[in-house]
């Protein structure tokens, strides 16, 4: 998941007061796996961080299922995190339109953090996060932040999408504003990936 902290820095207070900006949908409950919707959520968003979009988009599952081994083997994750991850729902990303825009991009970032100070309400703040997934096109960049919703059937992703994107449509100004600022390029699109349920939302 990305993450986001708001430090402030009005002169007004004493010592700095920090809050937690939630951006996951987490679910509380164990799936019968014995992890929680929002502890899968963040297995997959380790997967994602080192997965070769374009060897995934060729090889498909076979790729996916060859890099939960490694990663395992490296102890990145345990075998049980390794068993719950869809490799299908990863693979079918890889080869979607975005995945093959992610693999034929000559320059990919991950995990990429950023400060930056902004007006918030008023006051001077430090915003604080790390970007996901951000990569080159033509010049310019197009951002990708992946979340984890309660989010369960495709009928409800087409109704709650328009709520899902503005839920966090402050999250991603602030992104594209960070990544503008510190790369001097043009963010021309922004993207959710929602991993439980495979599907992708522009913003």
């Amino acid at each position: 998941e990305g993450m986001m902290y708001l430090r402030s820095r009005s002169s007004g207070q004493t010592q700095d007061e920090k809050s937690h900006i939630e951006l996951a949908e987490p679910e509380s409950f164990k799936l019968s796996s014995g992890f929680t919707a929002a502890q899968i959520g963040t297995i997959t968003h380790k997967v994602l961080e080192k997965m070769d979009f374009a060897a995934a988009s060729a090889e498909g599952i076979s790729y996916v299922e060859k890099l939960l081994g490694e990663m395992a083997g490296d102890e990145f994750i345990s075998p049980e995190e390794a068993s719950v991850v869809d490799m299908k729902k990863l693979a079918e990303f890889a080869s979607s339109p975005l995945g093959r825009r992610i693999a034929s991009s000559p320059a990919v970032y991950r995990e990429q953090p950023f400060n930056m100070i902004c007006d918030v309400d008023g006051s001077a703040a430090m915003v604080q996060g790390i970007i996901d997934c951000f990569f080159e096109e033509e010049g310019k960049l197009v951002l990708v932040d992946y979340k984890t919703t309660n989010v369960r059937t495709a009928e409800e992703f087409h109704r709650r999408k328009g709520e899902i994107a503005s839920k966090y449509s402050l999250q991603i100004e602030l992104y594209r504003r960070a990544l503008e600022e510190s790369t001097g390029k043009e963010v021309k699109e922004a993207c959710l990936y929602l991993t439980n349920i495979g599907e992708v939302i522009n913003c």
